[in-house]
């Protein structure tokens, strides 16, 4: 029974680690929109701030599709943890 409590509890954090990864994606996506944009409106008038926000904006997509794979990853692991529970 104890050792059930255990794997509830595990699967618990693997769940919260998977919602607050993916929330944080989202926040990503927005990020990276907003630089995009940003950078587009800059590269008319300043072509090196342009780039730079550009380079934020990349930097934005790519820390948020890790992100988004952590999160699958943890939320298939809290998955298979809640069918092991029920054998």
């Amino acid at each position: 029974m104890g050792e059930h409590r255990t794997h509830a509890g595990s699967r618990a954090v693997v769940e919260v680690i998977a919602t607050l990864a993916f929330v944080l994606a989202v926040a990503d996506g927005f990020r990276w929109g907003n630089r995009w944009y940003i950078a587009g409106r800059w590269a008319q008038t300043d072509e090196d701030l342009g780039h730079a926000m550009l380079a934020h904006a990349q930097e934005a997509m790519v820390r948020g599709v890790v992100l988004l794979l952590v999160a699958v990853v943890a939320a298939v692991v809290a998955w298979r943890m809640r069918v092991a529970a029920r054998r």
